[in-house]
């Protein structure tokens, strides 16, 4: 199961149940939750697979008497995790414009941006509706999108910082 995740990640699967129990057809929702128990460089990344299995008895035709227990396979998920900076954030939007900063980032990131985007009533993206900014110091600024009453800034991330978006705020 570990394959190449450090023994300081703690790994549990379905709240530590291993067994799972399940009806012919039945599908369910597995929790896995990794954790990180130890310092390590930005950047640094690990993979894990954990698979669903069947127990089976096994049994030597040879030797009707013979049997033991075995496992197939069924499938699995692999997740991949990394160390990452955890940027933060924020905007306000005056006089046509919005202005905001961005904290956080690795010192390696260069030629950052950050996506304006509109959101309707709902709080759902417009389509086709939104502006990137550069980023310059951790400032960045742009005209919102033309039709949007509430805009959203979005940071998409790197090898080194993870993504991050502001909170919704309202165009002015």
């Amino acid at each position: 199961m570990r394959e190449r995740l450090p023994k300081s990640w703690n790994v549990k699967i379905n709240n530590g149940i291993p067994i799972v129990k399940l009806a012919p057809g039945q599908a369910r929702d597995i929790p896995v939750t990794i954790t990180q128990t130890q310092a390590e460089s930005i950047g640094s990344r690990h993979s894990i697979r954990v698979f669903a299995s069947s127990r089976v008895t096994l049994r030597n035709q040879l030797h009707p008497n013979d049997l033991h227990e075995g496992f197939r396979s069924l499938g699995g998920v692999q997740f991949q995790v990394a160390v990452l900076r955890h940027p933060i954030i924020e905007c306000r939007s005056e006089n046509g414009i919005v202005r905001g900063t961005i904290r956080g980032l690795d010192p390696k990131d260069e030629k950052v941006s950050v996506f304006v985007g509109g959101l309707n009533a709902k709080g759902y993206f417009i389509p086709r509706s939104g502006n990137l900014a550069p980023v310059r110091d951790g400032k960045f600024e742009t005209k919102p999108p033309q039709e949007a009453k509430i805009g959203v800034y979005l940071y998409a991330g790197s090898l080194l910082s993870a993504s991050a978006g502001s909170k919704p705020f309202a165009i002015k």
